[in-house]
Order: C-alpha cells, then sequence, then structure tokens
C-alpha cells in the first residue's frame, strides 16, 4: 500500500519544528511518524538526520514501557500485581501494594521531587550523587496512597528499569541483551543503544 502524503499531517509537522516563542524554543530534533507498519512521515531539524544519535533521556521511559510491555508478553511479568521492590518487603510496609501499573502510570503514591533546581533532594540527586538509582527511588515514603495523585518521576523509572533487570535475571550480559533482541530488532530499531 502507497501512502500519499497528508497537507495535514505536513501541516503538523510545520508546526513543530517552528520557533514561534524564543522566549521558550521547542528545538525539535526529529520526528517520525509511524501507521499500520509504516513510515508514513519523517523529518529531522538542522544538523540532526535518520543517522544521528540521541541522548534519550526522559523519552526512553517510553522504551522502559515497552520493555515491560514484552516481559508481559512473555509470561514473565504481571504488571497488576505489587512491583517485586526489595525495600518494600518488610512487614507492614503499605509501599508493598504498589504495582508494576502504579509505577508506570506514575501513580504509585511514592514520594519524589523532580526538581532540577533542588540541588538538595529528588532528582538531581538521585541522577547525580547516587551510585543505585533505583534504591534511592525505592526508599522513598509513600506522599499518599498509590492510584490518588499523579506524579512525574524519574524515580519510579529507575524502579521499573531495576524490575526488568531482576525479571530477566542471568548475566548483567543478558540484560544489555534483552532489549536489542527481544524489541529493538523486532521492530526494526537497529542502531538504537541504550546506555547507563
Amino acid at each position: 500500500m502507497t501512502i500519499e502524503k497528508s497537507p495535514a499531517l505536513e501541516a503538523m509537522l510545520d508546526k513543530w519544528f517552528q520557533d514561534p516563542d524564543p522566549e521558550n524554543p521547542r528545538r525539535t530534533r526529529a520526528i517520525l511518524v509511524v501507521w499500520d507498519g509504516q513510515i508514513i512521515a519523517e523529518r529531522y531539524g538542522e544538523g540532526f538526520s535518520k543517522d544521528t544519535l540521541f541522548r534519550g533521556w526522559s523519552m526512553t521511559k517510553s522504551v522502559t514501557n515497552a520493555l515491560l510491555g514484552v516481559l508481559v508478553e512473555q509470561g514473565k511479568l504481571d504488571i497488576h500485581s505489587p512491583a517485586p521492590v526489595l525495600e518494600w518487603q518488610g512487614a507492614g510496609d503499605p509501599r508493598s501494594a504498589i504495582t508494576i501499573d502504579q509505577l508506570i502510570r506514575m501513580s504509585s503514591g511514592l514520594e519524589f521531587n523532580e526538581d532540577y533546581g533542588d540541588l538538595t533532594d529528588g532528582v538531581t540527586q538521585m541522577l547525580y550523587n547516587q551510585g543505585d538509582m533505583a534504591a534511592y527511588a525505592a526508599n522513598k515514603s509513600l506522599a499518599g496512597d498509590p492510584d490518588t495523585v499523579w506524579n512525574y518521576s524519574s524515580g519510579t523509572a529507575n524502579i521499573l528499569s531495576r524490575i526488568i533487570r531482576d525479571t530477566v535475571g542471568g548475566e548483567i550480559t543478558d540484560y544489555w541483551a534483552f532489549p536489542k533482541k527481544d524489541f529493538f530488532y523486532r521492530v526494526g530499531m537497529n542502531s538504537a543503544i541504550l546506555e547507563s
């Protein structure tokens, strides 16, 4: 099937590559639109191409969630079961009821400060001063009941990453091979790289 260029889609791409507010530039670098297994639109900002490597940062949360989906498909995880987090297994710990699904949706109730300007707590401490980011995030207390508050949290993304690592098991090389073998290659992302 041949996909013809859609004027509406082209207009949408034009919009995302414009920077109408110099005080808050969008800085769009790349957009790829896939529909029904085919690339129907692809555009890159100046100096970028399909061969450019990008730092993923928060975009990697989508990959993390896709990898969790692969483990569900393989029958290795149930996202509606309590998350297998060692720090929450103590007797009477209310965090032991938090599910993987709640972590994915960032509605776990865990306290986490995503303010990059606060150098004393939260995301900045986790990213730059902790040897084990998942443990740092997992040791946060509940700020509210699960599923009552949404809180954007790179901390929960790190907890989920550790759940993936623990579920894949085996050697560290098995963990690093898992995304390529079970996800990237399956969807044709042959140059994707995950780094820690």
